[in-house]
């Protein structure tokens, strides 16, 4: 795991993905969750959230509208897995992990939070890109599928968090240059 890494994608098999969540600034607090095909799709919904939270900010780093909160929820019988975002002053984000393994009626009746950061946007965005590229020069999109056996490589997803990650423009429309960026990231 690199020193600043925060989600590590250790292992994808047999339709369950197993993440590592770790905070840079305690990197013996860390918090392990597995999760199944069945229900979630976790790289494509931390890049969606990663896109979502971008998308709440001016340009002067400062959130559109202070005090708002973004939540994946990730159901693993008999627990759930709450993410919860929230965007703040110069590009910082709150992120909080927490698991209800008692729940009633899909009500949380209590929950153990397993992860609490405050943290720098760019490298959260930086880490998921990061392990995408990783997945997929690993596994390539076939070999994704047949790991994850529920959904393909979210590789449109993949494509806008590089453009986060690195800054760069938006890449054009055209497939001829979308896979130009893809070897790019690839050979890299």
């Amino acid at each position: 795991m690199a020193e600043d890494s925060v989600i590590t994608i250790n292992a994808i098999e047999s339709g369950w993905l197993e993440m590592h969540v770790v905070s840079p600034a305690a990197p013996d607090g860390i918090a392990v969750i597995k999760l199944p095909a069945a229900s979630c799709d976790p790289l494509g919904e931390l890049s969606a959230m990663f896109l979502d939270i971008a998308a709440l900010y001016k340009p002067d780093g400062m959130p559109e509208k202070p005090d708002q909160h973004l939540y994946i929820f990730w159901e693993v019988d008999p627990l759930m897995y709450s993410y919860v975002f929230s965007p703040g002053n110069r590009w910082q984000v709150g992120v909080e992990l927490t698991c209800c393994a008692d729940i009633h009626a899909g009500i949380h009746v209590r929950h153990e939070v397993k992860f609490s950061a405050v943290l720098e946007f760019n490298l959260l965005v930086r880490n998921l890109y990061l392990e995408m590229r990783n997945i997929l020069k690993k596994y390539g999109l076939n070999g994704y599928r047949e790991k994850w056996q529920k959904q393909d490589f979210p590789i449109a997803a993949f494509l806008k968090i590089h453009q986060l990650a690195t800054g760069r423009p938006a890449v054009p429309g055209d497939f001829a240059s979308e896979l130009k960026v893809l070897q790019e990231i690839i050979d890299k």
